[in-house]
């Protein structure tokens, strides 16, 4: 039987398969690490976003690979090389843009029983952002536990009682019937709304008629935008994102089950543009460090991951179907660009060849909040979110849209994961 992920990711065959190749290579080809650490790894870092999905398909894969089920009472039963990349989990799942080289120094250079190679450590890095990326699909989709896996049900009923409490074992949006495409009714711990939408000041764009003709103009009315002027809007969108999309927060079930393989489980993603210290942290330049950059030390420590993660990450971008709604011969390429990066705006990443006012001009207001619960509250994600954004659209572009963040949020946790890196190897 297929799994519930693979079913809903199915609805897009050609991402499936860059993914499922790309999985079983960081889980069961030949690498440094045994497979027993990339499975708890991927616990660990599944945990951080309180995904019970992946956590407990992870836990089965552990065993699977001859585990020691000691470990799955928590990090304080692990090697201690284990327990020490909690911190780096911690920093790229929510704040990525606080890893310095000092971390990796910290785990290259540490008593020898929590000493990490810097070979290693590339994988490392790979396989905690994947499975962030995975965990942020699993929420955004609504990916649940398999109806008969023993813990299918065992945390709805310890937030089923609070109206604002209504996110599932895997994440609060509809269950999906991948093979049809449509949303099942609602379980009854996701009938609250759980979100306050913010008024917008201009029409919604949920209208296909008037999104597509906003990207018709920006595709025939190329505008000719300064260096200064693009980094100005960056920081007005950034600004936006950070001060205007507030999810409402509520408990997620199953959290102290979580706070096993975590340290800090309270932790999570601050506003960028909030963050402490924000004079001392500069806005991260595309250009500084590239995904060239971060290929080039997948290719030189991890031998073919590089190859798999830029084709998958190629076939999500470019992924299209020429269609929109009910609208076919659609070039939808200005839309997936400016979904991309506002993700990486969220996250200080700028591009100084784009131009931010396509964000503003393409995504409606439903959308941003959708984006950015999914990207940085992940556990967050409810019904009422799923269903506020792109109410014509077809449920299959809706996942496609949580492949596209999937891969951007990982992408974000590997620039700066790998930058650091590459700076403590210098």
């Amino acid at each position: 039987r297929l799994e519930h992920m693979v079913m809903v990711m199915g609805l897009h065959p050609q991402y499936l398969q860059q993914f499922l190749e790309t999985n079983d290579h960081l889980l069961r080809s030949s690498g440094a690490l045994p497979y027993e650490y990339r499975s708890y790894i991927a616990i660990m870092a599944a945990a951080r976003h309180q995904c019970t999905y992946l956590v407990h398909l992870m836990e089965v894969q552990f065993l699977l690979q001859g585990g020691d089920r000691e470990w799955l009472r928590g990090l304080d039963h692990v090697p201690a090389k284990l327990r020490a990349l909690s911190e780096l989990n911690k920093l790229l799942a929510h704040r990525p843009w606080l890893v310095t080289a000092q971390h990796f120094k910290n785990l290259t250079e540490g008593e020898p029983s929590t000493r990490w190679q810097h070979s290693h450590l590339v994988q490392v890095v790979v396989l905690l952002c994947h499975f962030h990326s995975i965990a942020i699909f699993c929420h955004g989709a609504g990916v649940n536990l398999e109806l008969d896996h023993p813990r299918a049900h065992a945390f709805h009923t310890t937030t089923s009682t609070s109206p604002r409490s209504n996110t599932s074992s895997g994440a609060a949006t509809p269950k999906v019937d991948a093979k049809s495409g449509r949303k099942s009714p609602a379980s009854p711990v996701c009938v609250h709304t759980a979100v306050r939408f913010l008024p917008c000041e201009i029409a919604e764009i949920g209208d296909v008629e008037v999104l597509m003709e906003r990207m018709r103009k920006l595709q025939e009315e190329e505008e000719d935008v300064t260096t200064e002027e693009r980094s100005r809007r960056f920081e007005i969108e950034k600004e936006e994102a950070s001060h205007g999309l507030l999810p409402v927060s509520g408990p997620v079930g199953g959290a102290a089950y979580f706070a096993r393989y975590v340290q800090e489980p309270d932790f999570s993603y601050q506003d960028f543009a909030k963050r402490d210290a924000h004079a001392e942290i500069p806005t991260y330049r595309a250009q500084d460090y590239s995904w060239d950059h971060a290929f080039t030390v997948m290719s030189s420590y991890y031998n073919g991951v590089a190859e798999l993660l830029d084709e998958k990450y190629q076939t999500a971008y470019n992924l299209t179907y020429k269609t929109l709604a009910t609208r076919d011969n659609v070039d939808t390429t200005s839309l997936r660009r400016a979904i991309w990066m506002y993700v990486h705006c969220m996250y200080g990443i700028m591009y100084d060849d784009y131009n931010y006012s396509e964000v503003n001009q393409l995504l409606e207001r439903p959308l941003k909040l959708y984006i950015k619960t999914v990207s940085c509250f992940p556990e967050q994600t409810t019904r009422a979110v799923y269903d506020g954004f792109w109410k014509q659209f077809r449920h299959s572009e809706k996942v496609h849209v949580n492949i596209m963040l999937l891969e951007a949020r990982m992408q974000v946790g590997l620039l700066y994961g790998l930058r650091a890196l590459t700076q403590c190897v210098r």
